[in-house]
């Protein structure tokens, strides 16, 4: 009996596999918000024990700030559960996915070449990489280019939305935002200039 027969047979298997899941999602973000690198004369520490500091130092090393996009995925996984719905539904939002957090490392390391992420390279061992790589073939404001195209290849991996479509929705709310704003500044000229008129006409009235 696999293991997804023997959940969906249990009396609430479901919702106990959501609590497992999200508890795990819980535990990955405290692990990784409260790890404090080890120095001279210390180790490393977390408010998650032993277990918590191997997790984020390999995460950390690993894939960087981008570590946090675990979070989002573990959190969706135990949504899913409990929604009854896969994590992936499509080969092509698996694939979104993990653009995302290639792209996202990569981005990191080329925007902040310099910084660290509690003691690792800010994108980790893989944003490094990519970024060294694609740097030596496009130079790095190539690369930084090629990896903002690739985050939106996988924003249509993951919703399946067109980027023109979205583009054409974002220019017609900002138009639509400047000419409200238009039309309440003129309206407030108006109201302004007839309340001045009738202070200087009041005493000419009387």
């Amino acid at each position: 009996m696999g293991l997804r027969t023997y959940v969906h047979r249990l009396p609430h298997g479901r919702e106990i596999a959501a609590l497992v899941v999200g508890s795990a999602s819980v535990l990955m973000f405290l692990a990784l918000a409260s790890y404090s690198p080890g120095s001279s004369g210390t180790s490393a520490s977390n408010l998650v024990g032993p277990a918590g500091v191997l997790f984020a130092d390999i995460c950390y090393w690993s894939f960087g700030a981008a570590s946090y996009f675990f979070l989002m995925l573990t959190a969706a996984w135990a949504r899913g559960l409990y929604m009854r719905r896969p994590v992936f539904q499509r080969w092509e939002e698996a694939t979104g996915y993990l653009l995302t957090l290639i792209t996202g490392a990569t981005l990191l390391e080329l925007l902040l070449p310099s910084a660290q992420w509690y003691g690792h390279e800010v994108g980790g061992w893989l944003g490094e990489s990519f970024a060294l790589l694609s740097a030596a073939i496009v130079g790095r404001v190539g690369a930084t280019v090629c990896s903002l195209s690739m985050l939106l290849v996988a924003f249509i991996f993951i919703t399946e939305s067109s980027v023109v479509a979205l583009g054409e929705a974002m220019i017609d709310g900002a138009r639509r935002g400047l000419e409200w704003a238009r039309d309440s500044f003129d309206q407030a000229t108006r109201a302004r200039t007839e309340r001045r008129t009738l202070a200087a006409d009041g005493p000419s009235l009387r």
